[in-house]
């Protein structure tokens, strides 16, 4: 049988294990190695990355060999790594993936060392949706258009930063829109109801509310503030609804003093441990809304929370606002961005009908298991950056 070519991941994304199941899963097409830094130093989400990472090694014949960074920083367009050239010259890979952004100094590191070692193909991951205005925008129109003409590919993790790398230059065919991590090909335990009982009443949830779900970081931009006054117009109603919110972040207080028995605060978690505190609830929500405040804007990129609750078995809405849309699939079950009159009706819409929200699931199930498992990405990756070759050779298995 024909060995399989050897495929170098790079990047801060494979130095916590449980990104590693895509290097699990690209060991089926290729022999893989990941480069990745030494984070022992990292919080995450007010954790020690120490507690946060605390997961096994994912299945896979995939090697990772662990550099220090050179200088200390936390900042990941900043980091580059010590004995890099000396680690992927012992490799020789046939092709090298570097998950960074066009502009982080790991992108151009890896850059020059393919460069001097021209029988490696470089292909890079962005997910970076979003053109800067003023000088530093004109700035990074030129490391844009550099990084197309240097790149012998690129995957891009919305829709949105495919549009930026075509604009800059790069060839249509030479751009893949791929997530940057998927969900275990079987999905993740699902309660049921005898389970969901016995977790509604651990909390003193009776069986008339509403569980609404919410995972990520307690800032503005996330929209919980939205979210707060969405349900206090809907209580006027009469509707009964709790909140659970999964994370950390600055807005804590101010959303407990809003919404006093009305919210539930779960302490952050562990990547893997996130679907076994998710699963509970009834309906979860990604109201994310656009940040534009002295000269920093961001958009959603991805919202994995979504593809994990759905694959645990909760349906998700969201906003209209970044790539949250292309990764619900469903434009039901979309409200518009910043509007909290358009997100109380989406959530009254689900919150009493048991059956609106299996049919809503039931859509979007089908929609992540298409496109975002372990095994659907590896198949992709693998074609794009390989082509037809992988793709036989894997056949035979």
């Amino acid at each position: 049988m024909k060995p399989l070519p050897k495929l170098a991941l790079v990047g801060h994304t494979y130095a916590p294990k449980h990104n590693r199941e895509k290097a699990a899963a690209l060991s089926r097409y290729f022999e893989v190695c990941c480069f990745v830094p030494d984070c022992s130093d990292e919080v995450i989400l007010g954790r020690s990355f120490a507690e946060f990472d605390d997961a096994e090694e994912p299945k896979g014949e995939h090697q990772v060999v662990t550099l220090q960074k050179a200088f200390r920083s936390n900042n990941r367009t900043q980091l580059l790594l010590k004995g890099f050239d000396q680690a992927l010259s012992d490799w020789q890979p046939d092709f090298v993936l570097v998950e960074a952004e066009p502009w982080a100094f790991l992108r151009w590191q890896v850059w020059f060392w393919c460069r001097k070692n021209e029988g490696t193909q470089l292909f890079e991951f962005t997910w970076e949706n979003l053109r800067r205005t003023g000088w530093k925008g004109l700035i990074l129109d030129q490391v844009y258009r550099l990084a197309a003409k240097t790149n012998r590919g690129v995957v891009c993790g919305n829709e949105a930063a495919k549009a930026l790398f075509i604009e800059a230059g790069q060839a249509k065919e030479d751009a893949l829109v791929a997530a940057q991590l998927g969900i275990p090909d079987e999905g993740f335990p699902v309660v049921n109801e005898e389970e969901r009982a016995a977790w509604r009443r651990e909390h003193e949830i009776s069986s008339e509310h509403l569980v609404l779900g919410f995972c990520g970081r307690f800032i503005r931009s996330k929209g919980l503030l939205l979210v707060v006054e969405a349900m206090q117009e809907l209580k006027q109603k009469g509707c009964k609804i709790k909140l659970a919110l999964l994370g950390h972040g600055e807005l804590k207080e101010q959303i407990a003093q809003a919404l006093g028995d009305d919210v539930l605060f779960f302490d952050s978690v562990g990547h893997r441990e996130v679907p076994a505190v998710m699963k509970f609830w009834d309906l979860l929500v990604l109201p994310s809304q656009r940040l534009d405040e002295g000269g920093l804007v961001w958009e959603e990129q991805f919202g994995r929370v979504i593809i994990e609750a759905v694959a645990c078995g909760v349906p998700a809405i969201g906003s209209r606002h970044g790539a949250i849309p292309e990764v619900l699939g469903v434009s039901e079950a979309v409200f518009e961005e910043g509007a909290v009159s358009s997100l109380a009706a989406k959530i009254e819409q689900f919150a009493f009908s048991t059956q609106a929200r299996a049919d809503l699931l039931a859509q979007e199930r089908a929609h992540v298991f298409e496109q975002y498992t372990h095994t659907r990405l590896a198949a992709r990756y693998a074609e794009f950056l390989a082509g037809t070759a992988v793709e036989s050779d894997s056949s035979e298995g």
